[in-house]
């Protein structure tokens, strides 16, 4: 999956920090994977399964969010796992939030 991800992983990632307005490092898993199929990286029930297994956001992640109707990927933790993850990659986040200042 590493290879399926990483010739499009800066593209993703950054779509990702786009869609979580709160910065933090999670997505709902089906616009994760709108976000990826927009990029061309198809990802088969079996891998999403896997990613899920992995990266799901759980009660111990000890994030405000609503587990019972939602369920989210951490994209960042995807990403630092992967190998894939550089902090240029937040550069845009990093502006974004600096503007709202």
């Amino acid at each position: 999956m590493v290879n399926k991800l990483g010739y499009e992983w800066r593209k993703i990632y950054r779509a990702c920090t786009k869609i979580d307005s709160e910065g933090l490092g999670i997505i709902g898993i089906d616009d994760f994977l709108k976000v990826s199929e927009k990029y061309g990286v198809s990802i088969v029930l079996s891998e999403q399964k896997q990613l899920l297994r992995l990266f799901k956001v759980t009660e111990d992640d000890d994030l405000k969010v609503d587990l019972d109707t939602h369920t989210y990927l951490n994209y960042k933790r995807l990403s630092e796992t992967l190998g894939l993850h550089k902090e240029s990659f937040n550069f845009l986040n990093n502006v974004h939030s600096q503007n709202k200042l």
